[in-house]
């Protein structure tokens, strides 16, 4: 979404995790459609993806680059780190830094990227702040971490620009954010200065922990009943998978040298 103020145009993203296209449907989705899908511009024929899956998707989107460029094909491990690894020689120049460059105010809030350095401690158990350090670009960088990986949302902490803190959790992750985000819109600094903001939720990936106000919002609901919803992959559809992915992945994750 873009928006033309006295200061210049002002941009705002806002990325769901792993929403289906039938979660755009007006009857389940309703605000989504009336405050902001029937308000824009639609992509409806003539527009892919060129990997539609998390880190690859989230790369992309930063750099502008396509996954045979940029390097980030999966979300699997690379060199014994997480995607983060293979984005990290990238973070110098994306959306961000570029628009920063410019005069543009740069603020990201939810989920930065797959991999990215959680709750890395000292030696004494402390939060280790150098290793929580907001890439190039962002002015303001408030990421939703998990401490591991069986951590439930109301055990998430959030990495404030650099700082740790610990909010009490009576609502979603997505309310957290929003809130952070319209502060930061709406600080006295920002009145005069153009801005790019990315609000990245989790929601609605798992785990689909609901807020006590919206617990009940769907009882009743019906899933959609399509034909490959009880179905179950043999062991030949799965080598299948495997091994397409393995002949078609690339050897090196050494971006190419056009754009």
């Amino acid at each position: 979404m873009a928006q033309l103020s006295s200061a210049g145009p002002n941009h705002l993203l806002i990325i769901t995790d792993d929403q289906p296209h039938y979660m755009q449907n007006a009857n389940i989705t309703p605000h989504i459609a009336a405050r902001i899908a029937n308000h824009g511009l639609k992509w409806v024929q003539g527009s892919w993806a060129n990997i539609p899956v998390c880190g690859p998707a989230r790369s992309t989107i930063l750099t502008g680059k396509l996954a045979h460029n940029h390097g980030v094909w999966t979300n699997a491990s690379y060199e014994g780190g997480g995607i983060h690894t293979a984005f990290k020689d990238l973070e110098g120049d994306t959306i961000a830094t570029r628009l920063q460059a410019m005069g543009v105010n740069t603020g990201i809030f939810g989920k930065y990227q797959n991999g990215y350095p959680g709750y890395v401690k000292n030696t004494d158990g402390s939060f280790n702040a150098t290793c929580a350090v907001p890439p190039p670009g962002w002015d303001r960088f408030v990421i939703i971490l998990a401490e591991d990986a069986d951590s439930r949302p109301r055990e998430w902490f959030v990495n404030r620009h650099g700082e740790e803190w610990r909010p009490e959790w009576p609502r979603t992750d997505t309310a957290l954010i929003r809130s952070e985000l319209i502060d930061w819109l709406t600080a006295p600094e920002q009145v005069s200065a153009p801005w790019l903001a990315l609000m990245t939720p989790q929601s609605p990936h798992d785990p689909y922990t609901a807020s006590p106000k919206h617990a009940h919002d769907f009882d009743g609901v019906q899933l959609p009943n399509w034909s490959s919803y009880e179905r179950v992959r043999t062991d030949e559809q799965l080598t299948k998978r495997v091994t397409t992915e393995c002949l078609y992945r690339p050897k090196s994750r050494t971006p190419a040298a056009t754009p």
